[in-house]
């Protein structure tokens, strides 16, 4: 990857990672008070993309962190039979700041990755401790300084980053971002409660579509190339069937529906009636 400086660097960070160091932070020894891993994957130019990490650090008899590279080299090499294209892009630590642990296991493992895979290895600095009363997230890059033969300084430049959804994270975050909304847990809604809910959303979104169109048609909004692409785009992408098409299609489908719900139903019928009579048998 060639990046002469840090600050070109463009950060996606997918929620999957910050859920997986608290849940690790979590599960933790009572006696260890921060956790440190590795950051991995893609890597494509001046982008970044952290899709997962793991916990690789080895507290001693006397508490103190040791980075060791078998152990290390063993959890990537099963990293990479499940994902053959991700790559190590750096390390995570908890806490508010990045302490002298966190300084000398980055230093070590960035000269044992050196140019391997990025130029300007990632730390990512998430705040478990909840200081201010939320989890604070510092994304920064690692290098070192000084004169030609003699760098022996290192400093974390901070580095802006974006949180990346894959549709499937962005339904899990939508539902963790409802729960907070209304302060407190809320219960896991069925298909029917999921339909409808999407489908409002959808309404509502149509009806924001409507408005911005009547008002650049009216000269009210000033009009924008790419919102007009992108509109576009959604409705070629809407299949054009025909009315009566359509029809004969949803009743398929629905008696289709019915076919699975009665079979799914006369399975567990089936099934209670067999127990019970191996029961009385």
């Amino acid at each position: 990857m060639a990046v002469s400086s840090p600050l070109q660097l463009s950060v996606v960070i997918h929620p999957v990672v910050v859920l997986t160091i608290c849940d690790s932070y979590e599960r933790r020894n009572e006696d260890i008070e921060k956790i440190h891993g590795t950051l991995l994957g893609k890597v494509e130019k001046e982008r970044i993309e952290i899709r997962n990490c793991f916990i690789d650090d080895n507290p001693t008899a006397s508490g103190k962190k040791k980075f060791n590279l078998e152990e290390f080299q063993r959890l990537f090499d099963l990293h990479q039979r499940v994902y053959p294209n991700e790559v190590i892009v750096g390390r995570f630590s908890t806490g508010d700041q990045i302490d002298d642990t966190a300084l000398a296991m980055q230093a070590l493992f960035s000269r044992v990755i050196e140019s391997s895979y990025v130029a300007f290895p990632i730390h990512l600095l998430v705040d478990t401790n909840l200081t201010d009363s939320h989890m604070g997230i510092q994304a920064s890059v690692y290098h070192r300084y000084g004169v030609p033969g003699n760098d022996n300084g290192s400093i974390f430049t901070p580095i802006r980053y974006a949180m990346g959804y894959y549709p499937e994270e962005m339904s899990a975050s939508q539902l963790f971002q409802r729960n907070l909304a209304i302060g407190g847990i809320a219960p896991v809604h069925n298909d029917m409660q999921h339909v409808i809910a999407t489908s409002t959303k959808i309404d509502e979104l149509l009806d924001e579509v409507l408005k911005y169109v009547e008002d650049v048609t009216a000269g009210n909004t000033p009009f924008d190339s790419k919102i007009g692409r992108s509109l576009s785009d959604a409705i070629m992408a809407v299949p054009q069937i025909d009315q009566s098409v359509f029809k004969d299609m949803m009743n398929n489908s629905t008696q289709d529906l019915l076919m699975v719900t009665y079979l799914g139903s006369l399975v567990r019928t089936q099934l209670a009636l067999a127990e019970k009579l191996n029961t009385i048998l």
